[in-house]
């Protein structure tokens, strides 16, 4: 597939979406950017301690846990650095706060048997998020 038609893809997919998600899609894809620098800068405590800190006005919306999760999914693809899952999951979790969403956790698996893999996730009201 020629790079044209991928953008055009693209453009047409944009268009497509509604105008509240694609302002929040913006949002989400802005504080992606920021939180891969704070986790690259200051670690992860120091990165959830920062974000916790922010004022918390809840927005009105009628999106969905699986939605906000898809479209960070969507951000991420279209960042021009490569997030991590742990990046992904911290930026996810503030914006399911933000929305109102309880309870959320930040999940951190690990496996130490071959190597070292780990993943980070989120759980929003008992369903795993990304």
């Amino acid at each position: 597939m020629s790079a044209w038609r991928c953008a055009k893809g693209y453009w047409r997919a944009w268009r497509q979406m509604p105008p509240a998600e694609r302002k929040l899609l913006q949002k989400m894809w802005l504080r992606l950017q920021i939180t891969s620098l704070y986790l690259r800068f200051l670690g992860l405590k120091r990165t959830l301690a920062s974000l916790s800190k922010r004022k918390n006005r809840p927005e009105q919306s009628t999106v969905t846990p699986t939605r906000l999760g898809e479209l960070m999914l969507k951000s991420a693809r279209y960042s021009p650095t490569r997030p991590t899952c742990l990046a992904q999951a911290v930026t996810l979790q503030c914006c399911l706060h933000d929305f109102g969403f309880h309870p959320v956790r930040l999940v951190l698996g690990w496996k130490a048997q071959a190597g070292f893999a780990a993943h980070a996730w989120v759980d929003c009201q008992g369903e795993p998020l990304l």
